[in-house]
């Protein structure tokens, strides 16, 4: 077992739950660090509230468990104590719990990262407040904060609609370039949030919403014929068949299938698609020549990403 996985066991304990609504026990890993340091997909985890989430393997009632928690980020020099202000101990208590977390996490370090900024931990009894701290370690502005709360409470009004198409449709009105692709990625994290809660009526109306909307705005339109390019690429033949498609491709439907595809877009394909480059004249050509320099660069982006993950 390697170290990080040690480290990564030490910091989840299975804990007893009994549930509230129909009795059932049952045990659940909760996580009292995280240091994303060691383990960056912690991160998007925390962010997207699936760390120390109980859900009843009998009736699928669950949600967040709130426990003290202890958060570190050392290339951002971060360290954060959340204590849920629900809990009810005494100040003394909270302080030596708070000082006992931090005693853990330091002694699993080396000497020379316990640096200064771990004397003084930022507290927060609000997870939401935390969650706003990390992503602010991460360059995100107070300013775009708010339009992503902003857009996530449209959300939830839309949500109400979303069974009523006529509904959803009179909300719609002026508000059709505010259902942009952030927005359906508000969308799909609160979708991810309720499957992962065991909310199972919210995860089915936001199903709904994000399917209501495809059809009747802007964007949705755009990432159907996102979803119908990728689709088709099941029923390829040959490896000409989809340098074919995608030259013929919007730049929606090329983007799609660049990341559905991406190990078709080997030497070979490129080497084809330079040939037809270089077998076409005129606008064709300068159409092709920035297709394939497009292709380059999303490709390279992909590589990249996948290999600092």
């Amino acid at each position: 077992m390697t170290e990080l996985n040690q480290r990564s066991e030490q910091n989840a304990n299975a804990v007893p739950i009994q549930c509230p609504n129909c009795g059932t026990q049952y045990s659940v890993p909760v996580r009292t660090m995280i240091d994303v340091s060691a383990e960056p997909r912690l991160r998007q985890q925390f962010l997207s509230n699936q760390i120390n989430v109980a859900v009843c393997p009998n009736c699928q009632t669950g949600g967040l468990l709130e426990v003290p928690l202890v958060y570190h980020d050392a290339g951002a020099e971060f360290f954060a104590v959340y204590f849920p202000q629900q809990l009810n101990i005494s100040e003394v208590e909270k302080q030596k719990m708070i000082g006992d977390l931090t005693q853990s996490i330091m002694r699993q370090l080396p000497p020379d990262q316990r640096k200064g900024y771990f004397l003084a931990p930022r507290q927060f009894v609000n997870r939401q407040n935390l969650m706003d701290a990390v992503l602010g370690t991460m360059g995100f502005t107070q300013e775009e904060l708010d339009r992503q709360r902003k857009k996530a409470r449209m959300v939830e009004q839309f949500m109400v609609m979303a069974d009523d198409p006529k509904g959803l449709q009179m909300m719609l009105k002026g508000n059709d370039a505010q259902i942009d692709a952030e927005f359906f990625g508000i969308l799909a994290n609160m979708l991810q949030q309720a499957e992962a809660t065991g909310d199972e009526k919210t995860a089915e109306r936001l199903t709904l919403l994000r399917e209501g909307l495809m059809p009747i705005t802007t964007f949705g339109k755009r990432l159907q014929k996102q979803r119908a390019a990728v689709e088709g690429l099941r029923d390829l033949k040959d490896p000409d068949e989809f340098l074919a498609r995608v030259i013929a491709a919007d730049e929606d439907e090329v983007a799609a299938m660049t990341f559905a595809a991406r190990p078709l877009m080997d030497y070979t394909f490129f080497q084809k698609l330079s040939e037809r480059v270089d077998a076409s004249k005129g606008a064709e050509k300068t159409r092709l020549t920035q297709l394939r320099d497009h292709l380059l660069e999303i490709t390279q982006q992909l590589d990249q990403a996948t290999r600092e993950t």
